[in-house]
C-alpha cells in the first residue's frame, strides 16, 4: 500500500508518457529520413504512418473513454502500455528481416565510359519483383495502429484517472507535469535518436565508406524502437497494481462537483450501454465553450502534428545538415519551447488562480501570438546548386535553369556515357556545383585512394576548366565525392523564432485542458476528453502529417526513380518548401485563434 497514492501514480504515469513520447513523436520523426531512404518512401507515404496512428487512436480512444468512465481506469492504462510496447517492437521488425543496406553507387567506380549502354539487369529485376523493400510500409502502418490504439488511453482515461484522484486545486499541477513530460519525451527521443542516427543502419557492420553528411546515409533508426518497446512492457507491471479508486477519492469528488459548470444533466450511469452514446455526444456538442475549445485544439494540432512529424527533415533540407544534427537541434528546441510552454501555462494557472473564463481569454491571446511567430518558416537557405535540378548540366557557373530542363540530368557533355538514372552517387565539382554521379559529371578517371570518402575524380567533361586569377594555368576538371557545402547563416534566427512559436503554442495546453474539464459535469469528464481527442486526431493529427508530407513532396526537384516509380527525394526547392509550409501553418493557426475567441465569448 506504500505506492497507493497520487504521487506514485504520477511517477509511473510520467514514465509511461516519457517513453511513449520518445517513441511516438521523437524516434518516429527522427527516423523519417532514414526510413524514406532505406525503404524508398515518399514523404506523403511516411506521413501516412502518423495518420495510421491517429486513426487507431481516435477509434479505440472514443470507445474506451466511453466505457472506462464507469470502469477500472488504472487497468485500462496498464493494458495500453503493453499494446504500445508490442507496437514498438513490431516497428523495428523490418530491420531484422531484410538484407543489409547497400547504398547506391558504392558498387563499381561509377565512371563515364563513352558509347556505353545502360544495363538491362535492373529492368529485369523490376519486371520480376518491383521494389521489394517498399512492402514494409505496411508493417510500419500495422505497428503504428497498435501504438495508436494503446497511447490514446492515457490522454482520455488516464488523465481522468489522475484528475479524479487528486484535489481540484492540485489537478492543474498534476496535469501540467504530465503534459510537460509529454513534451520532454519527444525531446529526449530527438536527442537520443540523433546519437543512434550517427551509427550505421547495420551497426556494428561498417558503413561502406559513406559518411553521415552523404544523402545516402541511413542511421540505426531501429534502436530507439527496441528500447522503448521493452520499456513500455516494464512500466505496465506497476500500473496493473493500482486500485480502481485511490484514497480520498470521495472527498475530491465532492470538491469537483462544486466547481463544475454546465447545464448538462446526463445521468452518472451513462457508459453502461452503447445506447447512451448519442445523447451523451449531443450534450457535449451543444456545450459551446467546450466544443469551440476542442475545435481550436484541433486546428492547432493540424499544424503542430504536421510540423513535429517533419521538423528534423525540414531542418536537414533547409540548412544542409546531417540527419543526426537535425535531430539534436530539434530536441534542443522542443525541450525549452514545448516543455517550458507547458510548465509556464500550468504555473500561471495556479499562480493567478485562473477560472475557466480567464483560461479561455488566456488561450485567445497566446493563439494570436502563435500566428505571428509562424513566420519563422520564411527564414531558410537557398537550395544547393545541383546540375540538372536547379542549374543547367555543363554550366560553367551557377545560373538559373529553364523549367523544361528541371530533372533532366543528361546534356552534351555526358550524353554518350550511358549513365544509369537510379544510381545516386553525388560528387562536388570544382565549380561548386553538385552532380548526380561521377558518370553524370562525365568523369573518366579516379584516384586510388583507399577510402571512399576521399576519392577525387578527374577528366570530368561536364565540369568546365577554369583559369585562376593569378596565373595562366587552368584548374583541372575535378570533383570530390559528396554534396557541395553550403554557406548560410540563417539557422540561428530560424531557431529563435521557432522557439517563440512553440512557446506560444504549448503554453495553452494546460489552460485548454482545464477549460474542457471545468465546462462539463463529473459524469462526462472521461467521455468529454475522449470526444475531444477523437476530433483532434481525426480532423487535426491525422491530416496534418499527410498535408505537410504532400507539400514537401511538391517541393522535390530531384526524385529517386525505382522501376519507373518515384520513391524517395534527393533534393528539394527550399524556398518553395518554406512558402508552402508557411501558408499552411498561418491559415490554420488563424482559424484556431478564432475558435479560442468564440470559446471565450460564449463562456462569459
Amino acid at each position: 500500500q506504500t505506492l497507493n497514492n497520487p504521487k506514485w501514480l504520477l511517477a509511473f504515469t510520467s514514465l509511461y508518457v516519457i517513453i511513449s513520447g520518445m517513441m511516438i513523436s521523437g524516434f518516429t520523426a527522427v527516423a523519417i529520413t532514414s526510413l524514406e531512404t532505406r525503404f524508398e518512401l515518399r514523404s506523403t507515404e511516411s506521413g501516412s504512418l502518423y495518420s495510421a496512428y491517429e486513426v487507431a487512436a481516435a477509434i479505440i480512444g472514443i470507445v474506451t473513454s466511453f466505457y472506462a468512465g464507469q470502469g477500472h481506469k488504472g487497468r485500462y492504462l496498464a493494458v495500453s502500455a503493453v499494446i504500445i510496447g508490442i507496437g514498438g517492437l513490431v516497428f523495428a521488425l523490418p530491420h531484422w528481416i531484410t538484407d543489409n543496406y547497400v547504398a547506391e553507387g558504392t558498387v563499381g567506380s561509377g565512371l563515364c565510359y563513352h558509347n556505353a549502354t545502360i544495363s538491362q539487369n535492373s529492368a529485369n529485376v523490376c519486371n520480376n519483383l518491383g521494389s521489394p523493400v517498399r512492402v514494409f510500409l505496411y508493417v510500419f502502418i500495422f505497428a503504428q495502429v497498435l501504438v495508436g490504439a494503446g497511447n490514446n488511453v492515457l490522454w482520455t482515461t488516464g488523465m481522468a484517472y489522475i484528475d479524479e484522484n487528486v484535489s481540484p486545486t492540485s489537478s492543474s499541477v498534476y496535469v501540467a507535469i504530465v503534459v510537460t513530460l509529454a513534451a520532454m519525451g519527444p525531446a529526449i527521443g530527438f536527442l537520443l535518436g540523433g546519437v543512434f542516427l550517427n551509427l550505421w543502419v547495420d551497426w556494428p557492420s561498417n558503413s561502406q565508406g559513406i559518411l553521415p553528411t552523404d544523402p545516402r546515409w541511413v542511421g540505426a533508426w531501429w534502436l530507439g524502437f527496441i528500447v522503448c518497446g521493452v520499456g513500455m512492457l516494464v512500466v505496465s507491471i506497476p500500473l496493473f497494481a493500482f486500485p480502481r479508486n485511490l484514497p480520498n477519492f470521495q472527498k475530491y469528488k465532492l470538491q469537483r462537483q462544486k466547481a463544475t459548470i454546465g447545464k448538462s444533466k446526463v445521468d452518472k450511469e451513462y457508459g453502461n450501454s452503447i445506447a447512451d452514446f448519442p445523447k451523451a455526444s449531443k450534450e457535449l456538442i451543444l456545450n459551446r465553450p467546450y466544443i469551440f475549445t476542442v475545435l481550436a485544439a484541433t486546428s492547432e494540432a493540424l499544424v503542430t502534428n504536421g510540423f513535429a512529424a517533419f521538423l528534423p527533415k525540414f531542418i536537414q533540407a533547409q540548412f544542409s545538415t546531417t540527419a543526426s544534427n537535425a535531430s539534436f537541434i530539434s530536441g534542443i528546441i522542443v525541450v525549452p519551447g514545448a516543455g517550458g510552454g507547458m510548465i509556464l501555462g500550468g504555473v500561471l494557472m495556479k499562480y493567478f488562480r485562473m477560472s475557466g473564463l480567464s483560461a479561455s481569454k488566456f488561450n485567445f491571446v497566446f493563439g494570436f501570438l502563435s500566428c505571428v511567430s509562424v513566420l519563422a518558416f520564411l527564414i531558410g537557405c537557398d537550395t544547393v546548386p545541383f546540375a540538372g535540378a536547379n542549374t543547367p548540366v555543363g554550366a560553367l557557373t551557377i545560373q538559373p535553369i529553364a523549367q523544361a530542363q528541371v530533372g533532366n540530368l543528361t546534356g552534351q557533355c555526358n550524353g554518350n556515357c550511358g549513365c544509369p538514372q537510379n544510381q545516386f552517387d553525388p560528387i562536388c565539382g570544382i565549380n561548386g556545383i553538385t552532380y548526380f554521379s561521377p558518370c553524370h559529371a562525365g568523369c573518366q578517371a579516379i584516384n586510388n585512394s583507399a577510402t571512399l570518402e576521399r576519392q577525387v575524380f578527374s577528366n570530368c567533361t561536364c565540369i568546365p576548366s577554369q583559369t585562376t586569377a593569378n596565373s595562366s594555368g587552368t584548374i583541372q576538371r575535378t570533383a570530390r565525392r559528396g554534396v557541395c557545402a553550403q554557406t548560410c547563416n540563417n539557422m540561428i534566427p530560424f531557431l529563435a523564432v521557432l522557439f517563440i512559436q512553440m512557446l506560444c503554442t504549448y503554453v495553452k495546453s494546460v489552460p485548454a485542458t482545464q477549460v474542457v474539464l471545468r465546462t462539463v459535469p463529473e459524469s462526462q469528464r472521461s467521455f468529454a476528453l475522449g470526444l475531444q481527442w477523437l476530433l483532434v486526431r481525426l480532423l487535426g493529427n491525422l491530416p496534418g502529417p499527410l498535408l505537410i508530407g504532400l507539400m514537401i513532396d511538391t517541393s522535390c526537384v530531384l526524385w529517386n526513380i525505382e522501376c519507373g516509380e518515384r520513391t524517395s527525394c534527393w533534393l528539394y526547392d527550399n524556398r518553395q518548401m518554406g512558402y508552402l509550409v508557411l501558408a499552411f501553418g498561418l491559415s490554420f493557426k488563424a482559424l484556431g485563434t478564432l475558435f479560442f475567441f468564440l470559446a471565450w465569448y460564449f463562456y462569459r
